[in-house]
């Protein structure tokens, strides 16, 4: 938990260094074997993190002795856990997550280039900051 808070601590500046805030958290839970209920509550806690900070979580090869545990818990999508999402696989999520960003950046860029146009900028940088480079 504390790690992914770690991803949203801003600490009184924007330090240039730090990547911005994730769009997309991913767990795979594909090895996985078992859950209490204080582990899903840690898991709800992540969601709600997410959810506060616009930030998508998909949980990835959830087992299925897991879902139960997740969905009696709370922790399901459903239209109060839009930002929520269960994928069969890892793969499946990564390619969930590059479609938004790539939605998303699209769309910014758009926007940039528009203002950019306005601006008449003198390089051809994106005005966006949208973490493509900090991801792994």
């Amino acid at each position: 938990l504390k790690y992914i808070q770690s991803m949203f601590d801003d600490e009184g500046g924007s330090d240039p260094d730090l990547p911005p805030f994730p769009k997309y958290v991913i767990l795979d839970l594909s090895i996985v074997t078992g859950i209490d209920t204080s582990a899903v509550d840690v898991l709800g806690e992540i969601s709600a993190l997410c959810k506060e900070n616009k930030c998508n979580l998909i949980f990835a090869g959830i087992p299925r002795v897991i879902r139960p545990a997740l969905i009696t818990g709370g922790v399901k999508p459903s239209r109060k856990n839009q930002h929520l999402n269960f994928s069969p696989d890892l793969d499946s999520a990564l390619g969930r997550a590059e479609d938004g960003l790539l939605k998303f950046v699209g769309h910014n860029e758009e926007k940039a280039a528009d203002v950019g146009a306005k601006l008449k900028h003198k390089r051809r940088v994106s005005m966006v900051d949208h973490g493509l480079r900090h991801a792994l």
